[in-house]
């Protein structure tokens, strides 16, 4: 969501990773302009198929707080659960250089805390990542874009419809092995919808 001393690890990982990350994003609910600011932690397992696409899945805990832009008395504040399922085919090019796709379908589901309504939020993401890994001994570099899609609604009095106001993005993520079956990995997208996630990724 690929590192390790052997070029046929480095390929990609095949195991299970635990994450913690945060993000921002603005989202447009019910024609209004919201920031959002997002915190997740969770485990993931990945498996290889016999044609070397990986499989993987997820699940999580999110954090969810809703600023209203142009009112920033206005907030709103989830929790919940998440939960993923990608394909993941990496491609070798050069022994030290990959090309990289995957694609992920995202579930999330929430209450509200702490507010005058009890509020139910739900959307799913599509999510696309597009980039080349460069490995470098201990050290793994891959530049990808980022391409979001995402729908869902808030049920209070109700029904507000949200999506997302920007879908691209870019961003780097950078393993480094600390031993032959494990790595961190950080993960860093910038430009309209910034997050950071760390993850611990343990290979079998």
């Amino acid at each position: 969501m690929l590192l390790c001393l052997s070029s046929s690890v480095s390929a990609g990982w095949t195991g299970i990773s635990g994450f913690i990350g945060s993000g921002e994003s603005d989202w447009a609910v019910a024609d209004k302009h919201w920031q959002s600011e997002f915190t997740h932690y969770g485990l993931s397992i990945e498996d290889k198929t016999e044609v070397d696409i990986r499989v993987g899945a997820s699940a999580a805990q999110f954090d969810l707080r809703l600023t209203q832009i142009g009112n920033r008395q206005n907030i709103e504040k989830y929790s919940g659960n998440q939960y993923s399922l990608y394909l993941r085919w990496p491609i070798e090019l050069t022994r030290t250089v990959k090309w990289h796709s995957d694609l992920h379908f995202v579930y999330h589901k929430g209450d509200s805390l702490g507010q005058a309504n009890d509020a139910i939020i739900q959307w799913n993401e599509w999510v696309l990542n597009l980039g080349i890994s460069v490995q470098m001994g201990r050290l793994s570099l891959r530049p990808f874009i980022n391409l979001r899609n995402l729908d869902g609604d808030i049920a209070d009095t109700g029904i507000r419809l949200l999506k997302l106001v920007n879908a691209r993005s870019s961003g780097v993520i950078a393993d480094y092995t600390i031993e032959p079956s494990a790595f961190i990995r950080l993960r860093y997208i910038g430009a309209e919808n910034p997050s950071i996630q760390v993850s611990l990724v343990r290979q079998y």
